[in-house]
């Protein structure tokens, strides 16, 4: 019975742990209202990120401008690249905005090469889509039950794990699967922010998709150090385990005290009558 109920109260622990996880990661990563500008430098400062906005930019240009050769599209999309102004335009695109608003900057960029190239490059109506803002827009306003749900989730799963370890008739097993929860939740976070970059570099999907992992690794600092201290936290657990493991097997095996006092010989009858 005490066995069942520990099983019980760990699977507790382990789903209501791993959403308030889950709910932690998004909280602070794409619904974090101070992150876009991280990520936006840190976009701005990648050879795949100039190298897809100078693309988006040689593109709206061009459509703006039809007059415009395309290489010179991209003359003027690469001078562009260069604009303090195009940083804060990323960043303001990064805290909400759907596009970039760049016809001032790409109008003096043209204009800098070109001074003819500036009544062809209109100040207004170009504008840059900027990729993935779904996810942020319908993330931010649930930021309070996100925050909400992993305190609560994080108060329920160490309750459910310490009421394991009272009723567990053995703690070993309880720590065993504590340890591999925290160890394989943190390989997951280490799959999305690190190997999961990687896959869309190496895969070379596009400007975009660089963009994407520079996002991705970026996005990815704010969860590092939890994501660490979830892993060492689950292999000091796996190892306690182990050793405790040991111990209740030692004392399993020890004989009581009780068991070693052989019984009395039962006395002799002697038959008094030959």
């Amino acid at each position: 019975m005490r066995r069942a109920l520990a099983a019980v109260a760990v699977r507790i622990a382990t789903l209501v742990g791993s959403l308030a996880l889950l709910c932690f990661v998004l909280l602070h990563t794409v619904a974090d209202p101070t992150r876009p500008a991280r990520i936006a430098d840190a976009v701005l400062s990648s050879t795949v990120g100039k190298s897809a906005l100078t693309s988006a930019l040689a593109d709206a240009v061009h459509t703006a401008a039809p007059a415009v050769p395309e290489e010179t599209a991209e003359q003027i999309a690469a001078a562009a690249i260069g604009d303090p102004r195009l940083g804060a335009a990323v960043r303001a695109a990064a805290s909400g905005a759907d596009e970039l608003e760049l016809g001032p900057v790409l109008h003096d960029a043209a204009a800098g090469i070109d001074p003819q190239l500036a009544a062809a490059v209109p100040t207004e109506g170009l504008a840059v889509p900027v990729p993935g803002r779904a996810a942020i827009t319908f993330l931010a306003p649930i930021r309070e039950p996100l925050t909400t749900g992993w305190q609560w989730g994080l108060g329920i799963a160490l309750t459910a794990v310490a009421v394991a370890l009272v009723v567990a008739p053995r703690r070993s097993p309880v720590l065993r699967r504590v340890g591999t929860w925290c160890v394989v939740s943190a390989a997951v976070g280490v799959v999305v922010f690190v190997l999961l970059p990687y896959g869309l570099t190496a895969a070379h999907l596009g400007d975009w998709g660089g963009t994407a992992a520079v996002v991705l690794t970026a996005a990815g600092d704010g969860v590092a150090g939890p994501l660490t201290v979830l892993l060492v936290g689950g292999i000091v657990l796996l190892v306690a385990s182990v050793g405790l493991r040991t111990v209740e097997s030692s004392a399993a095996r020890e004989p009581r005290r009780d068991d070693r006092v052989q019984p009395a010989a039962a006395a002799r009858r002697i038959d008094t009558f030959g």
